[in-house]
């Protein structure tokens, strides 16, 4: 003969019952179903604050790393990915500044018209950035006069206007230049597989 079980409180309204179940906790469905909503809400409550807190120890872990970097490695990181990414956008094209064609067999380069050093504004900006060859970035600093013209026959007056009269300077947090060079990274991936590029 099976010893009947002794009477609880239910967890949610307190009254006492007669469970019929070993594990019983509510008198009712209703009071069940409560339970239920109570237990899905502290476990929704729980995940948010392991994710905030998993969240905040990668922020501080990430600030680490920064801290440890040495002054411009991130400013060098995000060139370094925007300029690939120009390469690999205007891999069709010649040099900008020359006549070189795109089967030229030397090194290619993406060379800013406004210097680095005198806009950290365009430092950046796509619109400033062409892929050109690196006897002309490298050896004839540029050729600014060809560059231009390069950029007026290739885009129009209207973006070589812009160059010259964009403001010149900006500055860049941290988080901001992660973010840039990881897009620009991605986005580098996605036009090299899109163009058959090795």
């Amino acid at each position: 003969m099976a010893i009947p079980a002794k009477p609880r409180k239910c967890r949610v309204c307190r009254e006492s019952f007669q469970p019929k179940r070993c594990l019983q906790q509510a008198c009712s469905f209703e009071c069940e179903c409560k339970l239920a909503e109570l237990a899905a809400a502290k476990s929704k409550a729980k995940r948010e604050k392991d994710c905030r807190v998993a969240e905040m120890a990668s922020r501080k872990i990430i600030k680490e790393k920064i801290a440890k970097l040495k002054p411009g490695c991130l400013e060098g990181k995000a060139q370094d990915a925007i300029n690939a990414y120009c390469r690999a956008r205007d891999h069709e094209e010649g040099c900008i500044s020359c006549d070189k064609g795109p089967n030229w067999h030397g090194q290619w380069q993406a060379g800013h018209l406004v210097p680095r050093d005198r806009s950290s504004f365009l430092r950046y900006d796509l619109r400033n950035l062409n892929k050109q060859c690196s006897q002309c970035n490298n050896f004839e600093s540029g050729k600014i006069a060809d560059h231009e013209r390069g950029i007026v026959l290739r885009y129009g007056q209207e973006r070589l206007d812009y160059l010259k009269s964009a403001p010149r300077s900006r500055r860049y947090d941290d988080d901001y230049l992660i973010r840039m060079a990881k897009i620009f990274r991605k986005k580098t991936r996605i036009i090299k597989k899109r163009k058959g590029i090795l």
